[in-house]
């Protein structure tokens, strides 16, 4: 039972499609009594409905081109004896009063599958021209002066077509073009070809006169640039390990944390830090909001509490409101990497990250 209700429902769908693709012709501002069929229960979706009333359906409306939707669930509307499912309904003036396509749609939701039809609302003298009861068709029509009347027609200056004879056919005219184009490039000697050939030798013979083919060009460019690289000492992997190394130390050294608690905006507590006083003395500090990535804060420490993890700056950073659980970002500058480069020389000041030559390293 179940797969007959789905093959009722598909079927019910296909067969209102089918019929809503055809847009029947309506006269405007005429008005018309049209036939609407493929009315079946929604139970089942197939078994025809003869109790639909457009005054009880949930929607009946006229969909005009480009214009307000009309009500016509007041509009004359009954089933057609011996066609269950099908209904005559009168379309009024008002509902044909726009060219262009009008949509019929109904729907009664405890009752039926939705139901539509497609009509196409035609001005009154196309209408009448081909569907009238002497409608003579556009062929048919006489037509006087304009440059599209048919061959023939009352004062249109038209009465035959010109003869084949009279004609150039446009297969003569192709032929005609195509030998003067031959000719013009046999005489001048510019044929493809051999404009290709010429250009080809031309190139050929200047790369090996200047000696600048490509193999030899790159090996020559090739041997210039390690002689540079021996020259300065900027190899790539010497180049590569000093920035690596430097990378290392400014990572090793940061602080990444949140704010626990929040005195003013330039004291507050960290969630974790070092239990050491001092110690982010004059390092500087990004503050991010927690709840917006792009706002952030830039200052510098001006003291450290270990034993409370407090940190106090220099001045309101004053960008925006900091708040408990900013993140917070704390990085020695170039003074303070110099400073504990310098407390890392040993000995009599022959090692350290930052010791080089003689004197004191820069320390």
């Amino acid at each position: 039972m179940k797969y007959r209700i789905i093959f009722g429902l598909f079927v019910g769908l296909l067969l209102n499609s089918v019929v809503a693709e055809a847009h029947r012709p309506i006269r405007q501002s005429t008005s018309k009594v049209v036939r609407v069929c493929g009315v079946v229960a929604v139970g089942d979706g197939f078994t025809p409905v003869t109790t639909l009333a457009l005054s009880t359906a949930d929607e009946a409306e006229a969909l005009r081109d480009n214009t307000a939707t009309l009500d016509i669930s007041g509009a004359t509307w009954a089933a057609i004896t011996g066609a269950d499912g099908c209904y005559s309904l009168t379309l009024d003036t008002t509902a044909t009063n726009t060219v262009g396509e009008l949509v019929v749609a109904i729907q009664d939701d405890s009752l039926t599958l939705p139901v539509w039809e497609m009509f196409q609302v035609v001005e009154e003298a196309v209408y009448d021209r081909d569907y009238a009861a002497s409608a003579t068709g556009l062929i048919g029509t006489s037509q006087t002066g304009d440059s599209f009347a048919r061959i023939g027609a009352t004062g249109s200056g038209l009465t035959t077509l010109a003869t084949a004879a009279a004609l150039t056919t446009v297969d003569n005219e192709i032929a005609v073009i195509d030998g003067i184009v031959d000719n013009i490039l046999v005489d001048t000697g510019t044929t493809l070809d051999a404009a290709l050939a010429v250009v080809d030798a031309n190139v050929d013979a200047i790369l090996v006169d200047t000696g600048t083919t490509l193999d030899a060009a790159l090996a020559v460019v090739d041997g210039n640039v390690d002689s540079i690289l021996v020259d300065t000492g900027t190899t790539l992997d010497a180049a590569l390990a000093v920035v690596d190394a430097n990378v290392d130390t400014l990572m090793r050294e940061q602080h990444n944390t949140t704010i626990a608690t929040l005195a003013t905006q330039t004291s507050f507590t960290l969630t974790a830090g070092s239990a050491d006083d001092n110690a982010y003395n004059g390092w500087e500090i990004v503050v991010t909001d927690a709840a917006t990535s792009t706002q952030k804060a830039v200052g510098q420490v001006q003291d450290y509490t270990g034993t409370t993890r407090t940190v106090t700056l220099m001045v309101n950073p004053a960008i925006y409101t900091m708040a408990v659980s900013d993140l917070v970002n704390l990085r020695p500058t170039n003074a303070n990497v110099r400073q504990m480069n310098c407390e890392e020389v040993t000995g009599t000041g022959t090692t350290g990250t930052e010791w080089s030559g003689t004197g004191d390293g820069g320390c």
